[in-house]
């Protein structure tokens, strides 16, 4: 299977979240990686405690775990990169015995193995994901079967130095055999392995899930429950949640804590010498820096030919959100749910957006963003070959159509700044009101253009001057051939200008269906920051997940203020987001925050920029 007939069949599982996914067969796994494929799933145990009650099946789409537990020698890495804190307690001499380069790292808090997780383009595997890789196609009570453990199958308390064997016992006060410090984890892979070939899934390290602690029966007891996540789907933080689910059991740990079924309700903050963590994916393509999109860049789209009258129609034919129904807010500055921004943007301060265009560059397909001129810098980095643009606001929606008129007439950025000037004010008016006739609208077209020509003429010009480094390579005024090619789409009617609220229910899910209609994949949605400020409602969950995203598609975000570091050079950071992350994300009702979505989002390089959920080559 391709990875494009992947992502699409992906996609259509996902755009209908009640229905149980298609069976997405299993694709070569990642290094050290093993596909457990779709199907059913025997979890819990009626014999077991409380927490693990009752018995009953779920159903488990396809994903990917790791074979071993994560090691101290990859964790180091993690560590020297900076991506990853060094492990709690590193200097206490009772931390050596465990850091040997092929031990499970510990001791690991759950912070420190979703950061660990997240750098090597993995996350933490749910626990009934866990479970269902521990106990098999059958439901066994351990990763070997059913017979009881021993220490030639699992690395436990009981395994301690017996009487009369050598027992170095700990200082503070430590008087039981399993606090010596001759007795610590095993090098991973030391016992045989399990079902589907994992290691160790029964003592050795206790492994973080990403799973709040809390009643199974509150989200995965109904009969083939589909991928159960817990309580707030997982996502950081969950309200009235204090404690995530190890798996496993440990060497510290009694035997009976190996059963595939037991579940360990554990601080987060809790980073003991018996927790480690093993990693896991939903895809077989890993999202660890750098993304393909760098790696293996894509050679530059051939220009786009004039389209039919019937593609133009499709891509025309979007319904679109009554702006007008939403009222103004009182307090600028940010879009609320019951209000609109009194603001209106007509001037880009996001004085880094060179930062996506490695993530942008010659991706084709279709692109759709809000906000308003610096979307034309992002889609002729692209070279997107449809267009979709549209805003909250009404005032950015006649500014994108005065402004198309104004570049069907200008042949060059010189003559666009040219027109914007006050002496051409008068002819940029005329221009104006043939295109959109003497009647009201026209009126309201001029008066907009009177109001911010100037700032827009300011803006525009201080566009086409050079700039040195990786700003001066972005730019559709400033770079050879991008305003030609954006003129050229204008011409082409391949630009659609929209009134359209991302909260809204029509514009964005009907730019899906038309991408859809046309057989283009959007490849980039700029969202500005404009999802920084509200909680996901079905709207933008569902018309997000519509978007026809394949695995070249990335999400571009900004988030005001130091976000991401004390490093950060300006007031924005920026945030590359893979599509299909975004869309997985969103069929989870918990993730119903920015934050959240992009909570394990890592360092790309730059002190202003993350990504998350971009895939790698």
């Amino acid at each position: 299977m391709t990875p494009c007939t992947y992502c699409w069949s992906y996609l259509l599982a996902t755009v209908a979240p009640t229905v149980a996914p298609a069976a997405t067969p299993c694709a070569e796994p990642p290094q050290d990686m093993v596909c457990v494929p779709a199907g059913p799933a025997i979890v819990g145990n009626d014999a077991g405690t409380p927490m693990e009650r009752p018995r009953r099946r779920v159903f488990i789409s396809t994903f990917y775990i790791d074979k071993h537990e994560l090691t101290v020698q990859a964790y180091d890495e993690c560590v020297a990169a900076g991506a990853c804190e060094p492990p709690p307690y590193a200097d206490n001499p009772m931390s050596q015995p465990f850091r040997d380069p092929a031990q499970p790292a510990v001791p690991l808090d759950w912070f420190r193995a979703r950061a660990a997780c997240a750098f090597f383009g993995k996350r933490l595997p749910t626990e009934w994901e866990w479970e269902k890789a521990a106990r098999g196609s059958d439901g066994e009570l351990y990763p070997w079967g059913n017979d009881p453990p021993t220490c030639a199958r699992a690395w436990t308390r009981e395994c301690a130095p017996q009487t009369g064997e050598p027992c170095t016992l700990w200082p503070e006060g430590k008087r039981n055999r399993w606090d010596c410090r001759e007795h610590a984890t095993l090098k991973v892979g030391s016992r045989p392995s399990g079902h589907h070939g994992i290691f160790d899934m029964a003592g050795n390290g206790y492994e973080w899930t990403a799973s709040w602690a809390g009643p199974v029966c509150k989200v995965s007891c109904e009969e083939l429950a589909v991928d159960p996540q817990g309580p707030c789907d997982g996502a950081f933080p969950c309200a009235g949640r204090r404690d995530k689910i190890l798996r496993g059991g440990s060497w510290y740990w009694p035997a009976d804590e190996t059963l595939s079924s037991f579940r360990r309700a554990q601080d987060p903050h809790s980073g003991s010498h018996r927790l480690s963590v093993r990693c896991a994916s939903t895809d077989p393509l890993l999202t660890r820096f750098p993304p393909r999109q760098i790696s293996h860049p894509l050679p530059q789209p051939e220009d786009p030919t004039p389209p039919s009258s019937g593609e133009v129609e499709s891509a025309r034919g979007v319904r679109q959100d009554d702006l007008l129904a939403k009222q103004v807010c009182e307090e600028g500055g940010k879009q609320q749910t019951d209000c609109r921004d009194p603001r209106h943007y007509v001037m880009s301060n996001e004085a880094r957006e060179h930062l996506f265009a490695p993530f942008v560059r010659n991706l084709g397909g279709g692109y759709t963003g809000v906000g308003f001129d610096q979307n034309y810098s992002l889609l002729a980095q692209a070279r997107s070959s449809w267009v979709w643009l549209f805003d909250y606001d009404p005032v950015i929606v006649r500014m994108h159509r005065v402004l198309r008129v104004i570049i069907l007439h200008a042949e060059t950025p010189g003559e666009l700044v040219e027109a914007l000037a006050p002496a051409a004010e008068e002819q940029s008016l005329a221009w104006i009101a043939a295109e959109y006739g003497d009647d009201n609208a026209a009126g309201v077209y001029a008066k907009d253009f009177h109001l911010f020509r100037s700032v827009l003429w300011a803006s525009l010009a201080a566009q086409t001057k050079p700039r040195a480094g990786a700003a001066g390579e972005m730019g559709w005024l400033r770079r050879p051939g991008d305003y030609a090619y954006v003129r050229r789409l204008y011409q082409q009617g391949r630009i659609v200008l929209l009134n359209g609220d991302l909260m809204g229910t029509h514009t964005l899910t009907g730019i899906g269906e038309a991408a859809r209609h046309l057989g283009v994949p959007i490849r980039v949605f700029y969202v500005s920051n404009a999802t920084e400020t509200w909680t996901y409602g079905a709207g933008y969950r569902n018309s997000v997940r519509n978007l026809p995203f394949d695995e070249w598609s990335v999400v571009l975000q900004t988030l005001a203020g130091t976000k991401a570091s004390d490093d950060q050079k300006g007031y924005w950071h920026y945030n590359v987001e893979g599509g299909l992350h975004a869309q997985r994300l969103l069929g989870l009702p918990g993730f119903d925050r920015l934050f959240k979505l992009i909570y394990e989002r890592v360092g790309a390089g730059d002190p202003d920029l993350t990504t998350i959920g971009v895939f790698s080559s």
